[in-house]
């Protein structure tokens, strides 16, 4: 038998986004939530079972507990995603500089659809598909938030 309150911990770490370490360290959390208000329960004179299930109620349901964290969990990915940027954005721009003088770039003045070896519909279909991809992506961008 599970000890009570472990149901509603799956349940709140089925229900969390983000990497499986974070979701472990707030179901962890939780967890000790909930057993030091059973134990004030107890010393407030409930019997163990009843304490416990008095913790799990004033806990709140699973679904809004998760929700309360996906903001905190959303920001420490974005902190994560920041860092990882700072830390090879120099690293790619320097390549990127190299790789642009190595090709001569400089020598190349004309748009990309009227480089030698471009398809002849090339005028015409690169804005076509640029026109065509940014509504659904944006679609797609308005989707996830």
């Amino acid at each position: 038998m599970r000890p009570v309150g472990e149901n509603d911990l799956s349940q709140v770490a089925a229900a969390l986004p983000g990497p499986a370490r974070a979701r472990a360290d707030i179901v962890a959390e939780l967890r000790s939530g909930l057993l030091d208000a059973a134990d004030a329960h107890r010393r407030a004179g409930l019997a163990p079972p009843a304490a416990a299930q008095a913790a799990v109620a004033e806990s709140g349901h699973p679904a809004q507990i998760a929700t309360a964290f996906r903001p905190g969990i959303a920001a420490g990915q974005a902190r994560h995603a920041a860092v990882t940027l700072l830390v090879t954005g120099p690293l790619i721009g320097l390549l990127w500089a190299a790789a642009a003088r190595a090709s001569h770039v400089g020598v190349r003045v004309a748009p990309p659809w009227q480089w030698a070896g471009a398809p002849p519909a090339a005028p015409i279909a690169l804005p076509l598909i640029a026109a065509v991809l940014s509504p659904i992506l944006h679609h797609l961008d308005q989707a996830q938030r």
